[in-house]
């Protein structure tokens, strides 16, 4: 209820900060000249959903947010079930989520700081640690 209305005031246009669409200041020219000669490469929706890497990013995305989402639905009722309290079984839904954000984050640093191959090679070898029963 607060979000619409906040969103209203937010300025929508870059040029009516005086910037381009990336973000970067005009050099020099605000009057709009300079912004004139930006051209953007615009795709009709129709091209996009054509292109067999939109249809494998998006099932990609929709795999990893099933995953995601249904092991964070059911994690609560399974570890009370297994014995675990309410307030343990809560405890670790937070921190499950937590271990999300971080991993997502240290995940695309690790992407831009090594070679994705390399990354993925790592990502592998720490969800193998899932089926380990003795370190």
């Amino acid at each position: 209820m607060v979000m619409l209305p906040a969103a209203q005031v937010f300025r929508k246009d870059p040029q009516e900060v005086g910037a381009l669409p990336d973000g970067e200041a005009l050099s020099g020219q605000t009057n709009g000249s300079e912004i004139k000669t930006v051209t953007q490469h615009q795709a009709l929706l129709r091209q996009v959903f054509r292109t067999r890497n939109f249809w494998t990013i998006l099932l990609i995305w929709l795999v990893m947010a099933f995953s995601s989402v249904f092991i964070m639905t059911h994690i609560v009722p399974h570890a009370i079930d297994i014995g675990f309290s309410q307030v343990e079984s809560t405890t670790i839904l937070s921190f499950g989520g937590i271990a999300m954000i971080a991993g997502r984050f240290f995940a695309g640093v690790s992407v831009k700081k090594i070679a994705v191959v390399s990354s993925l090679i790592q990502f592998a070898a720490i969800l193998s640690l899932m089926w380990v029963k003795e370190l």
